[in-house]
């Protein structure tokens, strides 16, 4: 647990504590403590409910933690709550659970982090008394939240002919398949509403208007626009290559910090503010969109006059006029904190695969060092083969963890010096899908249980646990495959020496096409050849 709790809790502005089975915390890190307005050493060794929990929260607390320790196996479960400050300041925090260390029977500890989303919550609540239909919907289209303008709608809709009831199915579909955003009509008998919709972490959330009256539509727009968050500008490219801006909502100049009046008169501040490695992107999405006429959404990041350095997504559908002019209406948000929240919780996750990594390798002494050799060998394989920095990310990750499952093997048999029996190896055979189990339930943005479970598939189908065929099995596990076996055969173990990086070698090219993937059996004996690959 304390190298786990020293990765987490190096995490800044992210809240990490760790509870045991009886509620007291076993470790805290800063930025929780200096919420909190206490040190962690009061904190630590204290009642997580007693101290950080408000009373009519403890019930529902309590239940949270008892159904993580009950669980035979990790359990990626959210939890909203709240902390309370000594001074009585209560913050809402979405939890999520990191994994559960079971020590002995009846005992353990849990693994929370945490963002604080205190915001978000008020600004849902303002959102509430909008004068214009606001509604929530969840992944599935469902309703879970609308203000009473939004429930009128609805009760309308409810009552309406068919083809009202068909327009706002219609509106669901889209605002649940939509990428990003999205705007459409709903027509409800003599009634138009104008809806722009924006994607959320757990569904989308609708902003509606009333646009029966056209001569009040311009200034109704006006109102959504400034009801979004974020902003809304119109993005024209001419024949000639020039390029202008024909509207600015008031968001803008927060966003970029720079006068909308400026903006206007000189579209150029706009690409001056792009961080110069990502201009050239930035660039190429543009172009690209104005090319295919298809839809332009793009991640960026910005540095705006005051030196904040800020992450925008930006999305919109391109228009191509009579004379050639491309424009896009593009919405642009804020998304800085959502990316401070993603990589710290991914670097959480990174941590976890190396102290999982590290728990094997304590268990079977013998083979230190195997899992790290074979991520590398993986990962320079996965190069040649052209997998993008993301894939590669993913590949060494479950490479370091591709043999996870063998926690659950008795250490005698991993370290016996002698031939195993056939009772052993069918035990040692179990560890793919023991591997994969053990972490399936953590929502990884990669397939790391399928993988594992995978790596000791073989081409031909003689592999196991589930026999598949060539590409049946994903390409990270072809290369780990290749990579575990290579590594493995050079290096000693304790019932053999070393074979060397030859014999290794030449089992690869004896096996390429049959027990391994060909192409990628190419790549590391080239690998191999050209001295990128030693062992």
């Amino acid at each position: 647990m304390n190298e786990t709790n020293q990765h987490a809790v190096s995490v800044t502005g992210v809240f990490f504590v760790a509870i045991d089975r009886d509620g007291i915390i076993r470790d805290v890190n800063e930025a929780l403590s200096a919420r909190l307005g206490e040190a962690r050493s009061n904190l630590i060794g204290t009642r997580w409910t007693d101290n950080c929990v408000s009373d009519i929260e403890q019930r529902t607390t309590l239940s949270y933690l008892e159904k993580l320790f009950s669980s035979p196996k990790p359990q990626a479960l959210e939890y909203e709550g709240s902390i309370v400050t000594a001074d009585g300041v209560v913050s809402v925090v979405d939890w999520y659970c990191a994994h559960v260390q079971h020590e002995q029977k009846g005992s353990g500890v849990v693994a929370l982090i945490g963002a604080d989303v205190t915001g978000r919550r008020r600004m849902t609540r303002t959102l509430m008394h909008n004068p214009n239909p606001v509604l929530c919907l969840s992944e599935d289209g469902d309703v879970v939240l609308a203000n009473t303008v939004g429930q009128a709608l609805l009760n309308k809709v409810a009552e309406a002919n068919a083809e009202c009831i068909a327009s706002w199915k219609s509106l669901v579909h889209q605002a649940v398949s939509a990428v990003d955003s999205f705007s459409s009509k709903v027509h409800c008998e003599d009634q138009v509403y104008y809806f722009t919709g924006l994607r959320t972490q757990n569904g989308v959330d609708l902003y509606g208007m009333d646009v029966s009256d056209h001569s009040a539509l311009k200034s109704r727009l006006e109102a959504i626009a400034q009801s979004l968050p974020g902003a809304i500008w119109e993005y024209r490219l001419y024949p000639d290559g020039s390029d202008g801006i024909e509207y600015l909502s008031p968001g803008c100049a927060e966003l970029w910090e720079i006068d909308a009046d400026a903006l206007r008169g000189n579209p150029a501040l706009l690409w001056e503010c792009i961080l110069p490695e990502d201009l050239p992107a930035m660039q190429r999405s543009v172009l690209d969109s104005a090319k295919t006429l298809e839809r332009w959404q793009h991640e960026y990041r910005i540095t705006t006059p005051s030196g904040a350095q800020k992450w925008l997504r930006g999305t919109a559908n391109p228009k191509k006029s009579a004379n050639g002019t491309i424009s896009w209406l593009s919405i642009v948000t804020d998304i800085t904190e959502i990316k401070a929240a993603q990589q710290a919780a991914e670097k959480a996750l990174h941590d976890i695969i190396r102290v999982l990594s590290a728990a094997v390798e304590a268990r079977d002494p013998y083979t230190a060092g195997h899992e790290h050799r074979v991520a590398g060998i993986a990962r320079v394989i996965g190069t040649k083969l052209g997998l993008d920095i993301r894939r590669l990310e993913g590949l060494e990750l479950a490479a370091l963890v591709h043999d996870v499952g063998k926690i659950q093997i008795p250490a005698e048999i991993l370290s016996k010096p002698s031939k195993l029996s056939e009772v052993e190896m069918a035990l040692v055979r179990m560890h793919p899908e023991a591997g994969a189990n053990l972490l399936e339930g953590i929502d990884f943005e990669w397939p790391i249980a399928s993988i594992i479970r995978q790596h000791h598939e073989r081409f031909d189908g003689s592999g196991y646990p589930d026999g598949l065929k060539g590409d049946e099995t994903l390409l990270e596990a072809r290369i780990i495959g290749v990579a575990d076996t290579l590594e493995a055969m050079a290096s000693h173990r304790p019932y053999r020496p070393g074979l060397g990086l030859d014999t290794a070698a030449s089992e690869i090219r004896r096996g390429a096409g049959t027990c391994y993937d060909p192409e990628v059996a190419a790549a590391c004996l080239s690998l191999i050849a050209s001295g990128e690959i030693i062992l």
